[in-house]
């Protein structure tokens, strides 16, 4: 059929289509290297994700950048999932675990979010109670999604129950205190 017996018509566009594929992104065009394994979608789509993937973990520095972030997202229609996955990898290899939790709740890994959360961050920032905002925030996002993690009630919903005690308790400190001074300057 194609020159060759052994292939079936499907294997052989396959083949062609990942050694194209291939060359583009020893070429630099790396972006286009995706364009063409993302056409191949109805042969072998598991293949095609992981190819994809991999080709975006590769190059997620390039994806920092708005217009490559949008040709991805706009032009290719690539999940923002896949993006956020390759952006997470990034920030957790250069040490940002903060950036790389919220590229992680934006990818939807939850669980290795919630991981991240309770190993690495949780205990680190509410000693250091400048960052207890953000880390409330963080699991105030991730208790949107306690269906997907894994015993948050005796982990991460605990930090988030402390620093929700923390923040109520902060709030009514600063009522008292306004309402000590208003009622100071009425006596005057």
């Amino acid at each position: 059929m194609f020159g060759n017996s052994s292939h079936n018509g499907k294997d052989y566009v396959f083949e062609l289509g990942m050694s194209f594929a291939s060359q583009l992104e020893m070429c630099g065009l790396w972006e286009w290297s995706i364009y063409v394994i993302y056409n191949l979608s109805e042969i072998y789509p598991n293949v095609r994700e992981r190819a994809i993937r991999a080709i975006l973990s590769r190059y997620v520095a390039d994806i920092e950048t708005l217009d490559q972030e949008q040709f991805l997202r706009q032009r290719l229609s690539l999940p923002v999932e896949w993006i956020e996955e390759a952006k997470s990898w990034r920030a957790m290899s250069r040490g940002k675990l903060n950036d790389s939790v919220w590229h992680m709740i934006n990818s939807r890994q939850y669980e290795s979010a919630h991981h991240v959360i309770v190993t690495a961050l949780a205990s680190k920032y509410i000693l250091n109670e400048a960052y207890n905002e953000e880390l409330f925030n963080m699991l105030d996002t991730l208790g949107r999604h306690v269906n997907h993690l894994i015993d948050w009630e005796n982990r991460g919903g605990m930090y988030y129950d402390y620093l929700s005690v923390e923040k109520e308790f902060k709030h009514c400190q600063e009522t008292l205190r306004h309402t000590e001074d208003s009622a100071a300057v009425s006596g005057l």
